[in-house]
């Protein structure tokens, strides 16, 4: 008789098991997945453009800042600076409304070829749409104009000084 108590008991636990190790389902149910493919977008320098600061006669050290919007300069610390001035332009082309942000390095160094050189840092961007570093592509493209700082030594030596840099942008 306890043996029949003992299997009773031993199979109501495996009874009472087996419910929890067959749970009960749902379903099915359907999901959705979407994405949409855009063209990458193009970084192109505008032919002739540069980030051009002018002339400049200097006794002291001083700068010249030229706006990434519309090329205007100011200066500080040089005798003279007459223009023109004017801002670096890239065009940007890509799919309307995506957003994208201008990537400046930190400095550029202009030289004259003769182991003279100065250098330009501050650099800004300024896009069509009127923002200042986050732009918007258009498929007709966005205008970006680069402006910076000219650092000029006292008594800098006189000549052409020239000097490149990479852009990029991140989208």
């Amino acid at each position: 008789m306890k043996q029949v108590k003992y299997i009773a008991a031993a199979l109501l636990a495996v009874a009472g098991l087996s419910g929890a190790l067959f749970a009960a389902t749902a379903g099915p149910a359907t999901g959705s997945a979407k994405v949409v493919i855009i063209a990458p977008m193009t970084l192109a320098h505008v032919n002739n453009a540069a980030l051009n600061f002018g002339r400049v006669v200097n006794t002291s050290a001083g700068s010249v800042t030229v706006a990434a919007k519309d090329g205007s300069s100011t200066n500080t610390g040089v005798t003279y600076q007459e223009g023109p001035t004017t801002a670096d332009q890239f065009t940007v082309t890509g799919q309307n409304g995506v957003s994208f942000t201008v990537n400046l390095p930190a400095s550029i160094t202009v030289t004259d070829g003769s182991g003279n050189n100065m250098t330009v840092n501050a650099l800004t961007s300024f896009c069509g749409t009127g923002a200042t570093s986050t732009c918007t592509a258009s498929t007709a493209g966005t205008s970006v104009g680069v402006g910076g700082t000219l650092n000029v030594a006292a008594a800098q030596t006189p000549g052409t000084y020239t000097g490149t840099y990479s852009v990029t942008i991140t989208y």
